[in-house]
């Protein structure tokens, strides 16, 4: 057999096991490039009676209010789960928009994981601008809190007081028309954090009106209507161009 025989047919032997090594090569390749993707488990409730977190699943948003009487902030951002850049063993985390109720124009994020077996059912850590002059002074860098509570699905929403002795009211049917009829009953001081409860049908949504749920003092729940005004306004969800950027 002739040498170059021999070089051709070798050639035939080894190029298709050359080829599907490279093919797995790529294969392997463009998997390890490939985000993994984060399942949400994060759910709403209170953390040592410092943090409401609320989350909605229909909206696809999480929001917060953090309160332990000396750092305060509120958080709101989409529900868009991530790894962290190099602290991949904390798992699912969530990086959001962060703003003191007094100062709303003073945006910083807030990184959000948790850093136990099951998750957010026991605990979570709050990381409030790191490095950012924007962060309420008071805070400190890493706030680690348990779960205290839960609270019920319908509660997609945090807000905060911002008017002393703010009325409640609750929806009466005057004719045709279901109105707001104010009652005795006050809001919660100014800078207590109240859950938005959802309504389910346009005639208990009134224009310039909220459904709240509060519990004062702890246990004690109350509910009604209040006028949006009588609250912190709330922010817009951030617009981020081309996804989020992961925090080292």
């Amino acid at each position: 057999m002739t040498v170059s025989r021999r070089a051709g047919l070798l050639s035939a032997f080894l190029l298709p096991s050359v080829l599907t090594a490279t093919t797995a090569t790529g294969a392997a390749l463009a998997q390890e490039g490939k985000p993994r993707e984060v399942v949400s488990t994060i759910s709403s409730g209170y953390f040592d009676d410092y943090l409401m977190l609320a989350v909605d699943g229909k909206a696809k948003t999480l929001s917060g209010y953090y309160n332990d009487g000396k750092c305060r902030f509120i958080f709101r951002d989409a529900l868009s789960p991530t790894e962290l850049y190099q602290r991949s063993e904390l798992g699912e985390a969530y990086v959001v928009d962060s703003w003191d109720p007094d100062h709303p124009d003073r945006h910083f994020t807030t990184t959000l994981y948790s850093k136990t077996p099951n998750g957010y059912r026991n605990q979570l850590t709050l990381e409030p601008g790191s490095r950012d002059e924007n962060r309420p002074k008071a805070c400190r860098n890493r706030i680690s809190l348990d779960r205290s509570s839960w609270v019920s699905e319908s509660f997609y929403d945090v807000a905060v007081v911002r008017k002393r002795g703010a009325r409640v009211f609750t929806i009466a049917r005057a004719g045709e028309k279901p109105t707001p009829a104010p009652r005795k009953d006050r809001l919660p001081p100014p800078g207590t954090g109240v859950w938005i409860d959802r309504t389910y049908s346009a005639a208990f949504s009134p224009k310039g009106f909220v459904r709240l749920n509060w519990y004062d003092p702890p246990g004690t729940p109350h509910g009604g209507y209040v006028r949006q005004e009588d609250l912190y306004p709330s922010q817009p969800l951030p617009q981020r161009d081309g996804g989020d950027e992961a925090v080292q």
